[in-house]
């Protein structure tokens, strides 16, 4: 996966990062984030790299999936990825 291919659509980038890394998918009883509903097909995904701790929420503590991805954010995450290698 790119920079490029992950910036922009939060979902789309979790999606990439969890199935780029081969990160176990992990599905919790009780979401991470109350505005994503289980039933997302982004859910799994999002939750994989909560768990991982590769993202976070937004200060309300909402995962706000509406919102976009900048380069910055995207390369953050790959860090958290690649230390999770090591």
């Amino acid at each position: 996966a790119t920079l490029d291919a992950c910036e922009g659509n939060k979902d789309q980038a979790a999606k990439i990062l969890v199935n780029a890394f081969g990160l176990d998918v992990v599905v919790p009883d009780t979401p991470t984030f109350p505005d994503i509903s289980p039933e997302a097909w982004f859910y799994s995904h999002v939750e994989t790299l909560a768990h991982y701790g590769v993202l976070q929420g937004k200060a309300d503590g909402r995962y706000h999936s509406r919102d976009t991805l900048n380069r910055a954010e995207v390369a953050k995450m790959l860090v958290k990825l690649i230390e999770l290698r090591d």
